[in-house]
């Protein structure tokens, strides 16, 4: 980072979404299930999300 680029915080007390991923739960015959992590998925998914969090992001920090 640039030594004259001063870095400050904008809202400390805001949540932030640092990442994301999606999250599977898969239930076998038998009734048990597992979780599954995707986080390789079509670009037009990701594009999508990242545009809806910082909607998100306003709907969390409204709520806490």
């Amino acid at each position: 980072m640039p030594k004259d680029k001063k870095v400050e915080a904008t809202n400390v007390a805001s949540p932030r979404v640092s990442g994301w991923s999606i999250v599977c739960e898969i239930t076998r015959p038998d009734g048990t299930w597992y979780t599954d992590t995707i986080t390789d998925f079509p670009e037009h998914l990701g594009i999508t999300i990242n545009e809806w969090i910082p909607e998100y992001e306003k709907e969390i920090s409204r709520d806490k």
